[in-house]
């Protein structure tokens, strides 16, 4: 309703900024070639996407494929702009940078890539939208958290995103964190006997119980209520809160993977969290309920 009412700068609309369906964005590409360069669209039409090797990337397209796309854009740009529009040709040139980004998590599948370059996708989107734009971005919390993180061998730290943003956006960013304290939701789960790296899995419903006691869910639920939230950046005036705000809590992890081992022992699937150093504000749910999936 309010979109409908609205001026096309001030529709509310839907970005993604991570890297993990670069067929999406070779599908918008191809509708834009239709538009200005049919020939050409349905040379775009051969290009094929290759599985990555890793098993938090998607697929990808190869280099050269890439720098053909971005050749012929760039080289043909005052035509396209004119059949199409300026903000139609910007956009498609950043879907060519995003294969990009594809290409390099999976070439070089750095963990620290990922974070730095979702930082990148909004720096763009906000840009392209106009600085006095207003953004809502959600995402793990371990990525919006104001933190570094250990690489998978521990021989490197790097930024996670939220950290990221933050040195750009200082007190323009406000970030909230997310806990509950038991019940369903959905997560990828191996399908059968096959090895996670086989990438068979299932989105699957799980259900966990009461988080164990003296863990930040567990201390949430004591409170009596099903939904909270808290403006973390407002209770350092008290001095009892504020101590307690920078004590480590153990916080629930739950990512895009999950296994039906893991449910019996809570220890896999938490991380150490000062609440004072990694968020503005947390919402916590007390009983979760798993989604309605649409056909």
């Amino acid at each position: 309703e309010y979109n409908s009412q609205a001026s096309n700068e001030q529709k509310i609309k839907f970005y993604g900024f991570d890297f993990f369906d670069v067929k999406t964005s070779l599908d918008r590409i191809h509708e834009f070639f239709t538009q200005v360069d049919a020939d050409f669209a349905g040379k775009l039409k051969k290009i094929e996407t290759l599985e990555s090797p890793h098993l938090y990337t998607g697929p990808y397209v190869k280099k050269d494929d890439i720098e053909l796309i971005e050749k012929k854009l760039n080289a043909d740009s005052l035509i396209y702009i004119r059949n199409s529009s300026n903000k139609a040709w910007q956009l498609t040139k950043h879907l060519v940078t995003i294969l990009k980004y594809a290409f390099i998590i999976n070439s070089e599948g750095k963990e620290e890539i990922r974070d730095s370059l979702m930082k990148k996708n909004i720096d763009w989107i906000i840009n392209f939208e106009g600085r006095d734009t207003k953004i809502m971005l959600w995402a793990h919390n371990a990525h919006v958290e104001y933190a570094t993180m250990f690489s998978s061998n521990f021989d490197r730290r790097f930024k996670m995103m939220g950290l990221l943003l933050k040195e750009t956006y200082k007190d323009q960013l406000y970030t909230i964190g997310f806990d509950f304290n038991r019940g369903e939701f959905y997560a990828n789960a191996p399908v059968g006997d096959a090895p996670v790296a086989d990438k068979k899995l299932r989105l699957t419903l799980f259900e966990i119980g009461t988080a164990p006691k003296d863990w930040l869910a567990w201390q949430f639920s004591q409170v009596g209520k099903e939904l909270l939230f808290t403006n973390l950046a407002n209770a350092v005036g008290d001095e009892f809160v504020k101590d307690w705000l920078e004590q480590r809590h153990k916080i629930r992890t739950i990512g895009a993977l999950f296994f039906e081992e893991w449910k019996s022992d809570p220890d896999t699937y938490y991380y150490p969290c000062y609440l004072s150093k990694s968020f503005d504000g947390l919402i916590f749910v007390n009983n979760t309920h798993g989604i309605t999936r649409l056909n």
